[in-house]
């Protein structure tokens, strides 16, 4: 089944750098370009530089230079090879809604397989504007620079023993980016951790949380090497490999949460549409909001146990939505979809609201600028509020075991129907694609 191995990760040198707090950067696809701007001036070493440069010099350039870079910080030194491969051990330590929450997360270099084979199993669709720049980054820089998340299933506890006894001893080293996420690190180099470790996944199939278009674009990449004579006499086995950071089913600290939606540009048609389809298939559940700010909604919204909730469609109400007619919206989904995908919030709302009301599906609505998302209920809501789009739809998060049950049917569910709190940090390890 799944093949995971250690790996000589390419880590940052803290006598060049200072301070590793200022070299980290979330994955690209949630950094705003504020957020980009602001750590490029944390440090001329942060891993934004590679990861998600700026396009100051123009788009064709982002990748030649993010390659150089690369390259440059290996021969200064800024970035150190591992002198022997290491699984990389990683508690994550984080605030939830006021609590501390801790997450453990171990990156490899995983064997890249075959989609059909059911080892590697994805959940969400991706779209092919993402994977061309992962492609163009990862061909430039011949480096995995942040690593995907999968999940596997540690009911026994054996791998969770295993983690338990690495964390007992001391870490390669501790940061604290931010006042609310901390990260210690442990390079596990002994082969007494390693290959029981190895052995308690390769019983395992695992199931892709995050970084779906980076998965896509490695096996992408891998077999256009395959396809080049000249690549496969020089040996591309590191290219048959993708850095990834698995976490437990089981684990405590792993959060699902959903992405709300967000429409605008609506005609009055287009909203009376949506309306009878939220009237016709859901018991509709008013909630007064006068007066209340879009936190205090957003709370509301928390503690209904709603599929859905809409805001901005009658004046001053969060309409709950609860599914009243299971058959009609069946009938509104694919035929061959199974009972998972039809009962969680994204297919619902893609396929018996969205698609109904404004005859086009979710990628459509993104390109007519209708469709958008905010992460945060309130950040939904406030944005109706200011006026900046005219329906919010406060989806409910999808449940691990609906995730896990669409994966195994491979079924793929909308853009944006996941997300896994926090993001894995980027610029903790880098992997090169050299030989091991």
């Amino acid at each position: 089944m799944a093949d995971v191995r250690p790996f000589r990760g390419l880590r940052y040198n803290e006598e060049k750098v200072g301070p590793l707090s200022r070299v980290l950067a979330p994955p690209y696809d949630v950094i705003s370009p504020a957020e980009q701007a602001r750590l490029h001036e944390t440090s001329p070493y942060n891993v934004v530089r590679i990861e998600y440069g700026m396009a100051s010099a123009g788009r064709e350039n982002l990748y030649v230079r993010a390659a150089a870079l690369l390259h440059e910080w290996q021969v200064q030194g800024v970035l150190q090879r591992e002198e022997r491969p290491a699984l990389y051990v990683v508690a994550h330590r984080f605030r939830h809604q006021g609590r501390t929450v801790k997450r453990r997360e171990v990156t490899v270099a995983l064997h890249l397989e075959e989609p059909e084979s059911g080892v590697i199993r994805p959940h969400e669709a991706t779209a092919e504007g993402p994977k061309r720049d992962r492609l163009e980054l990862l061909k430039a820089t011949q480096a995995n620079v942040s690593p995907i998340m999968l999940l596997y299933q540690d009911a026994e506890g054996t791998a969770s023993r295993l983690l338990d006894a690495v964390e007992a001893a001391l870490p390669t080293f501790h940061v604290e980016p931010s006042p609310d996420e901390w990260f210690t690190l442990w390079a596990v180099e002994e082969t007494g951790t390693i290959q029981p470790f190895r052995q308690a996944l390769a019983r395992r199939c695992l199931y892709i949380a995050d970084g779906h278009h980076r998965y896509e674009t490695a096996l992408a990449y891998r077999d256009a090497l395959r396809a080049s004579p000249a690549r496969r006499e020089k040996g591309d086995e590191g290219a048959n490999f993708v850095m990834a950071s698995l976490i437990a089913f089981e684990d405590s600290g792993l959060l699902s949460l959903p992405y709300h939606r967000l429409l605008r540009r609506l005609s009055s048609e287009e909203r009376a549409a949506i309306g009878r389809q939220v009237h016709s298939l859901f018991q509709v559940e008013p909630v007064s909001t006068k007066g209340l700010e879009a936190k205090a909604i957003a709370e509301r919204f928390q503690e209904a146990g709603s599929l859905m909730g809409v805001f901005g469609l009658t004046p001053d109400q969060l309409l709950l939505l609860h599914p009243r007619d299971q058959e009609a919206i069946a009938r509104l989904m694919p035929a061959v979809s199974s009972p998972a995908w039809r009962s969680v919030a994204p297919a619902v709302f893609a396929e018996a609201v969205l698609k109904p009301a404004l005859g086009a599906g979710q990628q459509e609505a993104e390109g007519r600028g209708q469709l958008a998302y905010a992460q945060e209920a309130a950040e939904a809501i406030a944005a109706v509020q200011n006026g900046g789009q005219q329906l919010a739809f406060l989806l409910r998060a999808v449940p691990l075991e609906s995730l896990r049950a669409i994966s195994d049917a491979g079924e793929r569910l909308p853009p944006k129907s996941t997300y896994f709190h926090p993001k894995l940090a980027t610029g903790l390890v880098l992997r090169g694609l050299e030989r091991e």
